[in-house]
């Protein structure tokens, strides 16, 4: 069964509930209503969900989602995505005493071309006081690699700036050494630093 009102069309079918952005007299494609759908809730008593999925099964895969797609085009003829399309995002915010101010989001944004059966995509993590400094702070690419501070991850973990790390612990041998250099932490030969002898021995280190 289908039914509508001004802005939205319901379709129940199959025990599940669809609503598209359109009625049986302007499409879904053609519909441009923002935003789609909002919640409005008044909670002077107490904290409650907002928005609420359970879900029950014997199957470790099956669980409840949520899912944001996006392509180019129109919906009845879709088209592919392009490098930093974004794809969906949460986005928070608090009210300054006139309005809303949006401080924090979470994004995902494609990271390379679109190409049959793949879309690859990153997660951008993003901080501020409002829409104009949130500014992308944490980020992992398609590939795995985050970044803090960096949106170009060159290995696993890269981080632009200071870092303070309160405890290492690691397995290093007496001919090794946990080191820093061209900026990257591992592990190297104790006899192939600048400050050994040629026993490998280490003559002086650097406190700072």
């Amino acid at each position: 069964s289908i039914f509508y009102d001004s802005r939205f069309a319901y379709l129940y079918n199959n025990n599940s509930l669809q609503i598209n952005k359109g009625s049986s007299s302007a499409p879904v494609a053609a519909y441009t209503h923002n935003p789609g759908l909002t919640i409005y809730a008044d909670a002077t008593s107490n904290t409650s969900a907002l928005i609420q999925g359970i879900y029950a099964s014997t199957s470790a895969g099956n669980r409840g989602i949520i899912q944001l797609n996006r392509s180019r085009g129109i919906l009845s003829s879709p088209s592919a995505t392009v490098l930093n399309d974004y794809f969906g995002g949460l986005i928070w915010g608090g009210h300054d005493g006139s309005t809303y101010q949006n401080g924090a989001s979470i994004e995902a944004i494609q990271d390379g071309a679109a190409s049959g059966g793949n879309v690859p995509a990153r997660l951008s993590f993003r901080t501020g006081s409002y829409f104009g400094n949130r500014l992308e702070r944490f980020t992992v690419r398609s590939n795995g690699r985050i970044g803090i501070g960096t949106i170009n991850p060159n290995t696993m973990l890269h981080v632009t700036g200071e870092l303070t790390v309160d405890t290492i612990n690691y397995n290093a041998s007496a001919t090794q050494i946990l080191a820093h250099t061209t900026g990257l932490v591992q592990y190297l030969n104790v006899s192939d630093l600048p400050f050994t002898n040629n026993l490998g021995t280490v003559t002086s280190v650097d406190a700072g």
